[in-house]
């Protein structure tokens, strides 16, 4: 069993508040994406030159993220994290796939 008493949240979180940025900027991109994509007078230039600016925005988020949790983790406690992000993954596939098959049976 794995145990993630020790990975409290206040570990992450820095006194100037950079996980808050982190979030915000996620959010705000979110927010601007929809808006972009409901935009009907858009052309494709538009789209394919904001769709590689977001990848490389997130691109940038998910590394800076990762080199700042990186930064403040010792050893055990990544292993600790990397066991407790497989089985995050996994059961995400596994109900994601349950959910779709369920769906599928009632809809047809």
């Amino acid at each position: 069993m794995l145990d993630i008493s020790g990975l409290s949240s206040a570990r992450f979180n820095d006194r100037d508040g950079t996980m808050i940025e982190y979030l915000a900027s996620l959010i705000i991109g979110i927010i601007l994406g929809v808006l972009i994509e409901r935009s009907r007078r858009e052309v494709r230039k538009e789209k394919d030159f904001v769709s590689k600016s977001m990848s490389i925005s997130l691109f940038l988020l998910i590394f800076f993220l990762g080199l700042d949790i990186g930064r403040k983790l010792n050893l055990q406690e990544m292993a600790q994290v990397g066991k407790l992000s497989i089985v995050f993954a996994l059961t995400t596939m596994v109900f994601s796939y349950m959910f779709s098959k369920i769906l599928l049976k009632a809809v047809r």
